[in-house]
């Protein structure tokens, strides 16, 4: 594989975890818009604590969902700064080869 292929494939990888970072904190989102109330659950789910509880599930979900997102940004930036690296080393590189030699060079 060619030092321009690894660099993209870096690239979409980074991609594909910015996309999959996307669909988390939509549903972290949902997550938080999703509430049952008194009425719709009824007097008796209330005093028994399923409202609370219920509450308490959805908060959770949404802060795994969250913390997905965060883990997935992470893994996104990281796989971006490893493809700028091996940029930065390349044209350090190639500079460096270029003030020594040159194939037009006597």
């Amino acid at each position: 594989m060619s030092y321009e292929v690894e660099r993209q494939a870096l690239l979409d990888a980074a991609s594909t975890w910015s996309s999959a970072e996307t669909d988390m904190t939509t549903a972290q989102t949902n997550a938080n818009a999703i509430n049952v109330t008194t009425n719709g659950a009824s007097v008796i789910g209330d005093m028994t604590g399923f409202v609370s509880t219920y509450d308490d599930v959805r908060d959770r979900v949404a802060t795994l969902l969250g913390q997905g997102a965060a883990a997935m940004t992470l893994i996104d930036d990281t796989l971006k700064g490893i493809e700028r690296q091996y940029a930065t080393d390349d044209d350090a590189a190639l500079a460096q080869i270029g003030a020594i030699w040159s194939p037009t060079n006597p």
